[in-house]
């Protein structure tokens, strides 16, 4: 095997093991954002300011996505068979939410004994962005794909519901695993993330095979082949962790949990000393590879291992001894995982081809 066509094949994977897991994540992200950011309603006529509902129908209702109302509902009032209006639900705040005035128990009771004529729902002016009319890009991708029954049984399957983001880069709302827990996130991120391990392992080996070839033909420097036996453990965790993410084989489990955590830690430390490794290579041999390594690259690829290290020891740092919000280590997550990808783009041009 000639060094060009194992060049050509590293640069290859390196692009592949960028890409893919870059993609999963951000799919995994937007399919979240899809599911915490629209809301399922029943399929009442919400085009009037006020909305009428009998009590058959709002006691056997069925759930749309596409039948919602397009502005916040204000407040919710029973009207009852002896002529009074009953506030159920009423605004006490800008941003819509609303409180009960009357107990569960109570509203049991009128609907039991049919003492309610109609709910009425007034709508004020403010337009309610969890309604799917108010989001035409969403809106069409759905309809496209005809998603709307399967997103209405994932919303009834899931009651506690999903949390409302805008981007946990910057805002970290939610874990990566949370986000992939769910269909159809969850099969796209185990099948891809398994993928990319085995991509990974590729450039890996196929490295380590180049670098043999290099020696061979200049024996001039020993290089370490430490770097191929990190990145494929680095790969066999990853797999690991896309394995038994979203299994709870024993829920609360403390040792099984812990294990969980062990992947995903083993997997970042094996994954960052095979990248030190193998740019401590790069360094040695650039001089005698001047034709083969691009000399500007290989330097933003030290400096690039040499911030990526201090970034793990400081995250390690702050998650073992103090005590960050879940926000902070959600948003550490997602910046970390996509700038350790950075590393295999980077590899796609340190070699000249």
């Amino acid at each position: 095997m000639n060094e060009n066509f194992l060049i050509k094949k590293i640069r290859t994977y390196s692009l592949i093991s960028l890409l893919i897991p870059l993609l999963t994540l951000n799919f995994c992200y937007f399919a979240y954002y899809i599911l915490g950011n629209i809301n399922i309603y029943p399929n009442f006529n919400w085009d009037n300011k006020i909305t009428k509902v009998s009590l058959d129908d709002y006691t056997n209702p069925t759930n749309t996505l596409f039948f919602c109302p397009k502005y916040k509902i204000v407040n919710i009032n029973f009207e009852l068979i002896n002529g009074k209006n009953l506030t159920v639900f009423s605004e006490v705040k800008k941003d819509g939410s609303r409180t009960k005035e009357i107990s569960d128990k109570v509203e049991q009771d009128l609907i039991k004994n049919n003492q309610i004529r109609n709910f009425i729902f007034n709508h004020s002016d403010i337009l309610d962005d969890n309604c799917i009319e108010n989001r035409p890009f969403i809106s069409k991708l759905i309809s496209s794909l005809n998603l709307e029954k399967k997103i209405i049984e994932i919303k009834m399957l899931n009651k506690s519901g999903f949390a409302k983001i805008k981007n946990p880069y910057l805002n970290g709302e939610v874990s990566i695993s949370r986000t992939a827990r769910y269909f159809p996130a969850n099969i796209f991120f185990k099948i891809f993330i398994i993928l990319s391990a085995i991509t990974l392992f590729l450039y890996w080996k196929n490295t380590k095979n180049l670098f043999q070839i290099f020696q061979e033909n200049n024996k001039i420097y020993e290089y370490s082949k430490k770097f191929y036996y990190f990145g494929a453990l680095s790969a066999i965790f990853l797999v690991l962790h896309a394995i038994f993410l979203g299994w709870d084989l024993y829920p609360g489990n403390k040792l099984y949990n812990n294990f969980r955590k062990l992947v995903i830690i083993a997997f970042i430390i094996f994954e960052v000393i095979a990248q030190l490794l193998l740019t401590i290579n790069f360094y040695k041999f650039k001089k005698i590879l001047t034709k083969k390594l691009s000399s500007y690259v290989v330097n933003i690829k030290i400096c690039f291992v040499f911030i990526i290290f201090i970034i793990t020891v400081v995250s390690f740092y702050i998650l073992s001894v103090k005590d960050p919000s879940s926000s902070f280590k959600h948003m550490l997550e997602w910046n970390y995982f996509t700038l350790l990808l950075i590393y295999y783009g980077l590899s796609r041009f340190v070699w000249k081809f």
